[in-house]
């Protein structure tokens, strides 16, 4: 039963592309000009939309692709912090019980005991750290998709030779103090 409904699926995709394809090609010379602009107005839309979805997404399609190796090492590091201090989390957060259980004090390292309120002070901090990671890796991939819609923008911005900026002295005739430019 499933063999005989693919056949009827690729038929349907192909039908819509194809009338997708023949309403396109009879817009008229107006028409095309708006789609230009609405397909250059869609491209960073579209690259923050990768980016958010998928991790560096935005930059590959951007064709930037020296970008991310960058953002890559970002995730890395934010991955990194967050299973180091998970770890050391659940180390303190054993070392805590342990202290609680016997209520004595635990040795923390050779020579280094620790009653419950001093190792509770660090396997807290932990958790802090481990939390503010997490905001790292989303505030790392927010930032990606973010340069990744703002590059996606500036692709199109123009960089001719001719854009600069001209001082030119005032036109009031006498002695005057002021500044004036001149965009060509």
């Amino acid at each position: 039963m499933f063999q005989d409904t693919i056949p009827v699926c690729i038929l349907t995709v192909v039908f819509c592309f194809c009338a997708s394809a023949q309403s396109d090609s009879i817009q008229t010379a107006e028409d095309n000009i708006d789609s230009i602009t609405s397909y250059l107005d869609k491209k960073p839309r579209t690259a923050l939309f990768l980016g958010l979805l998928i991790p560096g997404a935005g930059q590959a399609f951007n064709k930037r692709w020296w970008k991310l190796p960058l953002a890559y090492g970002a995730y890395g590091f934010a991955v990194y912090r967050i299973n180091d201090t998970r770890k050391r989390y659940k180390e303190w957060d054993n070392y805590f019980l342990e202290a609680v259980e016997t209520g004595q004090k635990v040795t923390v390292a050779p020579g280094i005991d620790f009653d419950s309120r001093q190792i509770k002070t660090y396997r807290d901090r932990f958790r802090d750290d481990k939390d503010r990671a997490v905001f790292l890796m989303i505030g790392i991939h927010f930032l990606t998709a973010l340069e990744a819609f703002v590059d996606a923008h500036l692709k199109n911005f123009n960089i001719d030779d001719d854009l600069g900026l001209i001082l030119t002295s005032p036109s009031v005739p006498g002695p005057a103090i002021g500044f004036s430019y001149k965009l060509h």
